[in-house]
């Protein structure tokens, strides 16, 4: 959900300056990672290789990044030619490209071939040309000034707007603003341009890079959660499982960005001002007679889909043979994406399929780029689609793929292995796999997440049943006293401790009828001294007994309800089973009524 900002710091800054710097990296104030910069001069004195490395430190991992920079630069900084590669780690879209820039023109030259992006070549500055347009302004005072500059991240050219505040006791200060990714970074350099520190907000965070020279004593890096403060953390329990077939949420923009929520077969919205709307996510569940369409412009190979890759068809192929009609290849496909990226992580930014299949790791970009360059290698159209996904208590960035059969576009997610994936999949916009989809992400999906409210608002069953409203549902109808979140589940206690009987109840959604999931929300009773089974009201109900403890478990309508009676003083354990089985049948009975 929400993970690609390692790429945020090679945006901001092309370090320039010294034979080898150092810059500390502080997210939220807290030091998280560093920045080194290694250049080489001709005996001219003018660069032509730089080498920059970032380390940072999020949670308890480490990322890292290497990125290599060869440039042929005029006297005044404008670029003859440009070339990139990615050292370590994977902090690119490509992990290496050329660019020539001649006649007005610069042509891209990728693995995937050649590229022409019509550009004024007097406007482009790269590497330690921005230094010299920076340090240009302070000799001659001039106020404000544009650059174009080539960005990695989004392979194509990025108009920055550079605007002089004037001399400062710490240096010179100046805002720099993208035209394309719609930040806005404040830097402090010295009189020839090169930077002391640079400040950015994005996303609801500080991001800060300060010369290590200007730190008066070294602090320890801690490392920073740089990706939780752009959830959407929800305080109740709303079901989400195999059985819920719609849910509408009420959502609330605080952000300057505008953004619209596109309807599809699956997504419905209702305007309640200019700020607000509810959204109504129904679940689709692909066809049985499932044919795929014929739409060139999903079939495609790109540099991040690379479609003549050997691995990848025989992969393809392998996943026909064991497939009797379209249905079950693209849920074998789903399936096959889910189980081959086993490291699941974030260490990959970006990676095109041809590092997916050999590296096999990755997050939901890297699962939704893999499954889609198996549905297009079979001729099943395919793309990717960005928007919000709930994952136990909160909502995060998410990437997902649709395929189009019979005329209509379908959402798998072989991230999450669902091929009928569930209503709180909320899609913000395509992600067409092209070398400029990044500046979708940094312009409208990221600082979207930090400022977007949402609140489920009712939630619809198969069985037509419905809940009206999800907040308080679950404490009206157990009596609960407070809930909290811990690990997969959400606890409510029912009753306070001077009682008899601690009670407390667990509740859990279910996304699938595989009995996998289920055997790991009930490994909280390993150990316990002994298990049996009983019907109950019809429903199969899992009973514990542990000391002075007793628990029992069921399933209904894809909720997961677990409930744990410890007792407080000495009882019979005949008073015990009998308290139990009436609570276990008033509970069961509560759930049929109302859900």
């Amino acid at each position: 959900m929400t993970k690609k900002l390692i790429p945020i710091f090679l945006f901001i800054i092309t370090i320039n300056g010294w034979a080898t710097s150092r810059f500390s990296v502080y997210i939220n104030g807290q030091k998280s990672g560093e920045i080194i910069v290694k250049r080489t001069f001709n005996k001219n004195f003018v660069i032509t290789e730089t080498e920059e490395s970032l380390t940072l430190k999020r949670g308890g991992a480490i990322i890292k990044s290497k990125n290599l920079y060869k440039t042929k630069e005029l006297k005044d900084g404008t670029p003859v030619e440009l070339n990139f590669r990615n050292l370590e780690g994977n902090s690119s879209i490509l992990p290496e490209f050329q660019i020539l820039f001649k006649n007005n023109s610069a042509i891209l030259i990728t693995p995937m071939g050649k590229q022409s992006i019509p550009v004024n070549l007097k406007e482009v500055k790269q590497d330690y040309g921005e230094e010299i347009t920076l340090k240009k302004m302070i000799e001659k005072g001039i106020k404000q000034a544009s650059i174009k500059k080539f960005d990695q991240n989004i392979l194509n050219f990025d108009k920055i707007t550079i605007t002089f505040k004037g001399k400062t006791k710490k240096g010179y200060k100046f805002i720099l603003k993208s035209g394309t990714l719609n930040t806005e970074e404040e830097r402090l350099t010295d009189k020839n341009g090169n930077i002391l520190i640079s400040t950015m907000n994005f996303a609801g965070m500080e991001f800060k890079v300060v010369n290590q020279k200007l730190e008066k004593k070294k602090t320890k890096t801690k490392g920073a959660e740089i990706f939780s403060p752009s959830l959407i953390k929800i305080k109740y329990f709303v079901p989400r499982g195999f059985s819920v077939s719609e849910i509408t949420y009420k959502l609330v923009n605080s952000s300057p960005y505008d953004f619209t929520i596109i309807e599809t077969d699956n997504q419905k919205v209702k305007i309640l001002d200019n700020k607000s709307c509810l959204l109504t996510v129904s679940r689709v569940k692909l066809p049985l007679n499932a044919k795929p369409d014929r739409d060139e412009n999903y079939l495609k190979s790109s540099p991040i889909i690379n479609l003549n890759n050997k691995k990848l068809k025989e992969i393809t192929e392998n996943i026909r043979k064991n497939s009797k009609d379209t249905y079950s290849f693209v849920k074998n496909t789903i399936t096959f994406v889910f189980n081959y990226i086993q490291n699941k992580n974030f260490d990959n930014v970006m990676a095109d399929t041809d590092t997916i299949l050999k590296e096999k790791n990755g997050d939901c970009t890297e699962h939704s780029f893999l499954a889609t360059a198996i549905f297009r290698k079979a001729k099943i159209p395919a793309r990717c689609v960005v928007g919000l996904v709930m994952g136990d208590n909160i909502f995060g960035y998410h990437m997902w793929v649709e395929v189009k059969l019979n005329g209509k576009w379908y959402p798998v997610d072989p991230t999450l292995n669902q091929i009928n994936p569930d209503p709180t999949h909320i899609r913000i916009d395509e992600f067409p796999i092209t070398p400029s989809t990044m500046k979708n992400i940094y312009k409208i999906i990221l600082p979207l997440i930090r400022s977007l409210a949402i609140e489920p608002v009712k939630v619809k069953f198969e069985n037509g049943k419905t809940i009206g409203n999800p907040k308080n549902f679950f404490e009206n109808l157990f009596g609960a006293k407070n809930w909290a979140y811990d690990n997969r589940y959400f606890t409510y206690t029912l009753s306070k401790k001077e009682g008899i009987f601690k009670e407390t109840i667990y509740l859990a959604s279910l996304y699938s009828k595989d009995t996998r999931q289920l055997g790991i929300n009930l490994s909280m009773f390993e150990g316990w001294e002994k298990h049996y089974n009983q019907d109950i009201k019809g429903k199969y109900v899992m009973m514990y007994e542990d000391k002075n403890k007793i628990g029992f478990a069921f399933v209904h309508n894809s909720v997961l309800i677990v409930f744990v009676a410890e007792s407080l003083r000495p009882v019979k354990i005949e008073k015990f089973r009998e308290f139990i089985y009436n609570k276990c049948l008033e509970v069961i009975e509560k759930c049929q009524k109302e859900f």
